[in-house]
Formats: structure tokens, C-alpha cells, sequence
């Protein structure tokens, strides 16, 4: 697996989940997360080390199926 970095405040640094889920429209999180759900990772883990503000786009573009299988 390759390491992604990001600029922030003129420093370099790694570059997290959530920061790169930024740079992705909001369609696609949808699709990345359907299939993380049919690879059988397991979406409120990942969804709890999350910030809110990011927490609360992902869940919006899930599909209501799963939306209902998960409390977050």
C-alpha cells in the first residue's frame, strides 16, 4: 500500500482517511464505502474513528439500506 502525504500550513505530513475522502466528490465516497460494505469491512469501525463533519458526509451518501444497519 502506498503512503499519500499532504501539504498543510507550508509542513508536510501523511495524509489520512479523511483527508483524502475530502479531495473525492461525495457520489464517489458512496461507491468506495458499497464496496468496502461487499468486501466485508466492517463500516462503523471505520466510521468511528472518524470526525464528525466527515462521519456525517459519508453516512449521508450511503444507501438507505445501509444507512439502517449502522448507528453512528
Amino acid at each position: 500500500m502506498k503512503e499519500c502525504f499532504i501539504v498543510e500550513n507550508g509542513t508536510e505530513r501523511k495524509a489520512e482517511l479523511e483527508d483524502i475522502l475530502a479531495l473525492i466528490g461525495e457520489t464517489r465516497i458512496q461507491h468506495i464505502f458499497t464496496d468496502a460494505i461487499r468486501a466485508n469491512i466492517e463500516l462503523p469501525y471505520i466510521l468511528a474513528h472518524m470526525a464528525d463533519e466527515m462521519k456525517n458526509k459519508i453516512y449521508r451518501n450511503l444507501p438507505l439500506r445501509i444507512r439502517q444497519t449502522i448507528d453512528i
